[in-house]
């Protein structure tokens, strides 16, 4: 079956929208001749674009119109008509913190190291999968991730009995646990997905 299919197209004259609409029949069309058939009630469009007054997209799929979406998760991102990553951060950080909150019970009595681990491989893919797509410019959501870490220094240098662990800067509990912040770990993803985009890795 086919599952999670996006069809995107650039949009710059009437004719365009013409277009987009003639390869949905045309998608529909080949669904139906290999039994393939796509659910209404998943399906959803939307129009991407940097002007705040845009017209909502108007296509249909076998006779019955494809609602508008306000926001869409594509492959794990949340995305939106302005590219407001908002509603993907706010999701990501409740995710990233409910899961800390497990780490830290389960590692209770496994070290420090122990929680290390759990949270380098529970959390920390939580808070970066895709974060050259969506890594924030504003500073509140910025924050937002960098709290988790914050709380996670906090547990990790207590459990290693680091004096004056919960007084300290983040700044210097980041070096006590040798660690880099999210958002300088996101610079480097940018610039590692910008390279692979520049010598044709990516293909």
């Amino acid at each position: 079956y086919a599952n999670d299919t996006t069809i995107l197209a650039r949009l710059d004259s009437p004719s365009s929208c013409h277009l987009l609409q003639d390869d949905l029949t045309q998608v529909v069309d080949w669904s139906i001749a290999n039994h393939l058939r796509f659910r209404h009630a998943k399906s959803a469009a939307m129009r991407f674009s940097a002007q705040m007054r845009v017209q909502p997209p108007c296509y249909s799929m076998s006779g019955t119109r494809a609602p508008v979406a306000t926001h869409l998760q594509i492959l794990g991102v949340t995305l939106t008509p302005t590219l407001d990553f908002t509603i993907h951060v706010s999701s990501i950080v409740a995710k990233a913190r409910r899961t800390l909150g497990f780490v830290t019970r389960v590692s209770r009595f496994c070290g420090p190291e122990g929680f290390r681990v759990l949270y380098t491989a529970m959390v920390l893919p939580r808070l970066e999968y895709c974060a050259a797509i969506w890594s924030p410019h504003q500073a509140h959501l910025s924050q937002r991730l960098e709290g988790v870490q914050r709380r996670a220094t906090r547990t990790l240098l207590a459990r290693s009995c680091w004096p004056l662990a919960r007084s300290q800067s983040y700044e210097d509990r980041l070096r006590g646990v040798n660690w880099r912040s999210l958002d300088h770990r996101r610079v480097v993803a940018r610039v590692k997905f910008l390279c692979r985009l520049l010598d044709g890795s990516m293909c």
